[in-house]
């Protein structure tokens, strides 16, 4: 693993959007955005002057312009996507939103809960049932002193459940 290789940086900002594609995939777009432009104008830059020396007769140097920009672009994309990993780590952490306030003393930061949409909410009710329902009363046969969330329902080993366990 390192934070210097392309493919690893790529996998980094990957994960962070996999859970959290409505929140990151703008930021994602936007960074991509900016960084095709800044890779394009420099390699306008780099052609124009390989072409210069190719003209020239000086087929070395502009080979080495040509791989010099190469070299340059990928170190560029590299350090852009670190950033960008680092940015959304920070801003959807914990499953939040996470916001720049200087005046926030702690963390210079606000935070705030992600929202989400009717259609959402609908389908984890839809995907659950009654499950995280909270019984009215304790079940029959309760404790003393149990809370009125605990439900009778019998647990299982997690192993048992399909695609947890090989």
């Amino acid at each position: 693993f390192s934070l210097h290789s392309a493919w690893w940086v790529a996998n980094l900002v990957a994960d962070q959007v996999y859970a959290k594609a409505d929140r990151a995939a703008p930021l994602v777009r936007k960074a991509r955005a900016e960084l095709d432009a800044a890779l394009t104008a420099a390699l306008v830059d780099a052609d124009d002057k390989a072409a210069r020396a190719f003209a020239a007769g000086d087929a070395k140097g502009a080979l080495a312009t040509l791989t010099d920009h190469a070299v340059a672009a990928g170190a560029a994309a590299t350090a852009r996507w670190t950033a960008l990993w680092q940015e959304l780590l920070v801003s959807f952490l914990d499953g939040r939103v996470t916001a720049a306030n200087p005046k926030e003393p702690v963390c210079e930061c606000t935070k705030e809960s992600a929202t989400f949409s009717e259609a959402w909410k609908a389908k984890v009710v839809a995907d659950t049932g009654d499950h995280y329902l909270q019984p009215p009363a304790p079940p029959p046969g309760a404790l003393a002193g149990q809370p009125t969330w605990f439900h009778a329902k019998p647990t299982r080993s997690k192993l048992s459940i399909p695609g947890v366990a090989h």
